[in-house]
């Protein structure tokens, strides 16, 4: 007497839930990714607001951000990156204003003032001035040639000790994120 048992049925069940298992872990790793590139995002952009006198609305002109896609996870790349170009800013961008001094002649320039670090006081740049809202410097004594006056650029702002917060930070949550992702998607199976 022999007895036979057929599991292929079982086996076909199984196979499925595997895959849909599969897509659920796929799902999770893009949707961690991009939860902790925005965590990292909205971490540097507020460090660098909490140092430099910038603007968010000129912070996120200045950045451009690419998702992690489930594609990307199946070809290995699965990344989220934030790049982040300027030019140098103009000097009158941290508000500038010009300074005068009464003196026994009358009233006269002694520059202008700007504030680039929020944490310092007013900065004045002597023997400048302000033209149609931009911040030129004589290169000498003669009327012509004038300086334009630049300061740093956005990605100068983001430093090293900044970023490497916002990695540890990123380091510090993934896998939690990761974890909720994957329950959130697996309780969707059916």
């Amino acid at each position: 007497m022999y007895i036979t048992v057929d599991y292929e049925g079982e086996l076909q069940k199984f196979v499925k839930l595997s895959e849909k298992l599969s897509k659920a872990h796929l799902l999770a790793i893009t949707k961690a990714t991009n939860r902790e590139g925005v965590r990292l995002r909205t971490f540097l952009f507020k460090s660098v607001r909490a140092e430099y006198s910038v603007k968010t609305s000129d912070l996120k002109r200045a950045s451009k951000e690419e998702k992690a896609t489930v594609a990307g996870v199946k070809s290995n790349e699965c990344y989220y990156s934030l790049g982040i170009t300027s030019n140098r800013l103009p000097l009158s961008y941290f508000g500038a204003k010009e300074r005068f001094v009464k003196g026994v002649d009358g009233i006269r320039r002694r520059g202008v003032s700007v504030k680039i670090l929020k944490k310092e006081k007013r900065k004045v740049v002597k023997s400048a001035f302000l033209h149609k809202g931009h911040i030129f410097k004589r290169e000498s004594q003669s009327q012509y040639p004038l300086k334009f006056l630049t300061s740093l650029s956005i990605p100068q702002m983001f430093r090293e000790d900044i970023v490497e917060k916002g990695y540890s930070l990123v380091e510090s949550h993934f896998t939690k994120t990761y974890e909720d992702s994957l329950e959130y998607y697996i309780s969707k199976l059916k």
